[in-house]
């Protein structure tokens, strides 16, 4: 019982970022023009869709898929990222692996610059949540580093 008690928080809370995963992956096929600012250059299929130069139907001949295997495979890279989440921000959390503000104000003007300084994205790059999508990259990106030159030593 004790240990079903410890588990139980890991468990509701993978449960809970699996869903979430879930929920972004079928809701990006269902509205993709409301996940434009998440969604950085993509394949031209997924571009043509996005820009509503072919439909949903088209788009899944396009694939030869269902929307059931969309919907699996959806589920897959759900809980493949949410695993992969969960692990980053724990070896962040051990290593006291951070970002400041120079590094995150550093990637906002870099994908500012990339996209043209684009009104609409400069507008979506104000929103907290945008703001912490480009904080969490960065972060994986440090701790990507910090594995690497812990298992391949330091390249410095």
């Amino acid at each position: 019982m004790n240990s079903l008690q410890k588990k139980l928080p890991e468990m509701a809370l993978r449960l809970g970022l699996g869903c979430t995963f879930l929920y972004s992956g079928l809701d990006l096929i269902r509205h993709p023009t409301g996940w434009y600012w998440a969604v950085w250059p993509l394949p031209a299929a997924i571009q043509n869709l996005m820009n509503a130069t072919i439909g949903i139907d088209q788009y899944l001949k396009d694939l030869k898929k269902t929307e059931k295997e969309i919907f699996a495979d959806f589920t897959a890279q759900a809980g493949k990222r949410a695993k992969a989440a969960l692990i980053s921000r724990q070896v962040a959390a051990e290593n006291n692996i951070k970002i400041d503000k120079k590094e995150l104000d550093a990637e906002i003007e870099l994908i500012k610059t990339h996209y043209g300084n684009d009104p609409k994205i400069n507008e979506n790059l104000q929103r907290p949540e945008v703001i912490n999508t480009v904080a969490a990259t960065v972060q994986n990106r440090k701790v990507m580093e910090f594995l690497k030159n812990r298992i391949l030593g330091s390249s410095k």
